[in-house]
């Protein structure tokens, strides 16, 4: 099973790290004269460098996801940010290796992602609510590291959350 990352959230993420601040450090700025030559040709060299990165971060983000096999988990496109370049890397990792399962909850929010510690990675993998399908995603990846590895720790709270929606069993 493949789940990708929802494109509307995809499209909030990247108006909150692009559009606000722009707007924001141009409303304080401002002072451009629009029948100037040289704050027009200023205006435009900002607008088409905003175009080139913000089309980078969408298109990398919509690449993003995780797919579900018999015997390991295949991320695709995921950052660590303990790595100083912050390069996207694509890595499997198979359920016996899986160690543990921590939850992240929001007050008013519930659950916002879970962080799967694993043998041989740098850091925790963090999957946010941002896929698609984000709750059965969750639930398959514990169902199958608990299948392979029965003293695998999962978050109390999250196998609480989980089975009160009756998605865990």
């Amino acid at each position: 099973m493949k789940f990708r990352n929802k494109v509307s959230l995809v499209l909030i993420k990247w108006s909150a790290a692009f559009l606000f601040p722009i707007a924001f450090v141009s409303y304080f700025i401002g002072g451009y004269d629009l029948t100037d030559p040289s704050d027009l040709r200023s205006l435009n060299k900002g607008f088409c460098f905003f175009v080139a990165f913000s089309t980078f971060y969408i298109i990398e983000e919509l690449k993003k996801y995780v797919l579900i096999k018999d015997d390991h988990v295949y991320f695709n496109l995921f950052k660590f940010k303990k790595i100083k370049f912050m390069k996207n890397t694509s890595f499997g990792i198979r359920y016996e290796d899986i160690i543990g399962i921590e939850s992240n909850f929001l007050p008013f929010w519930g659950l916002y992602s879970i962080k799967i510690n694993a043998k041989n990675l740098p850091e925790k993998i963090k999957i946010s609510f941002c896929f698609r399908k984000h709750k059965k995603l969750y639930v398959e990846i514990i169902k199958r590291a608990k299948a392979v590895n029965p003293d695998v720790y999962i978050d109390s709270k999250l196998e609480e959350y989980l089975e009160k929606r009756g998605l865990l069993e």
